[in-house]
């Protein structure tokens, strides 16, 4: 049970915390710089007041004003939301649907047992109290030193480098094998840049459909690249039957 819970909360933290807070930053930039024209990092500032406001006022308000729980459970939601865990499913709408449930599950909850409340936003605190040190990785980069992967010297190149996008995605759990055709490709998440006083899209992420045959769990032969393709027919002694598949043009191809 202990390892279960250890899990969880080690997931939280990874999957939900330290991007959400990035992400959820990013969205308040956005809004202050591109909506509202003010320059760069107001929206991070005022992110960071308002996560700080929400998360003292309910650890005060659990510890010294128990008997109001509809605002303890107001201020809890309010922190969950601002610390972006909710987005972890990349949906603004759904993260706002959630929070909502968490202010009526911890208003029920604090009428009996508000230190459990209380004990969850001191813990919030103390994480991010630790990963604040993630602040350095920005300072360090306008500093423009020798080796900068990713230039992350500003909010949204920050989440690129806490994604570690410069290494490129591993289907670790189910994807394709190193030769399946690309049926199609599509633009996802926009990328954005500062320039000219505003954030601005310059590229897209891009999302490859693969052949269905080509897709299996645990890929560990997936890289592209020509010398791991070498490899790969190298050390598996890869000799197979070319069977004919539809490729990205939607003809039926040798493969």
């Amino acid at each position: 049970m202990a390892l279960a819970v250890s899990g969880v909360l080690l997931g939280a933290i990874m999957y939900g915390i330290i991007p959400g807070v990035i992400t959820m930053a990013t969205r308040f930039e956005l809004l202050f710089v591109n909506g509202l024209g003010m320059p760069y990092n107001i929206g991070v500032l005022i992110y960071a007041l308002l996560l700080l406001a929400s998360l003292i006022y309910g650890i005060y308000l659990t510890q010294f004003q128990k008997e109001k729980h509809a605002l303890m459970a107001a201020a809890f939601s309010v922190a969950i939301f601002l610390l972006g865990i909710p987005l972890v499913f990349k949906s603004l709408f759904l993260a706002i649907l959630i929070s909502i449930a968490v202010f009526f599950v911890a208003r029920q909850y604090t009428k009996n047992h508000p230190y459990i409340l209380n004990t969850i936003l001191v813990g919030f605190m103390a994480i991010l109290l630790g990963y604040s040190s993630i602040a350095m990785i920005v300072i360090r980069s306008n500093a423009n030193p020798p080796m900068d992967q990713n230039d992350p010297e500003n909010l949204f190149s920050l989440l690129y480098y806490l994604n570690r996008e410069q290494y490129g995605d591993r289907p670790l759990l189910h994807g394709p094998t190193y030769n399946a055709p690309i049926l199609e490709s599509e633009e996802t998440e926009p990328v954005y840049s500062a320039l000219n006083g505003k954030y601005e899209i310059t590229s897209h992420k891009i999302d490859y459909k693969y052949n269905p045959r080509f897709l299996t769990l645990f890929p560990r032969m997936y890289s592209r690249e020509r010398n791991h393709v070498e490899a790969y027919e190298h050390w598996g002694k890869v000799q197979g039957t070319k069977i004919r598949v539809q490729g990205q043009d939607g003809k039926q191809n040798s493969w």
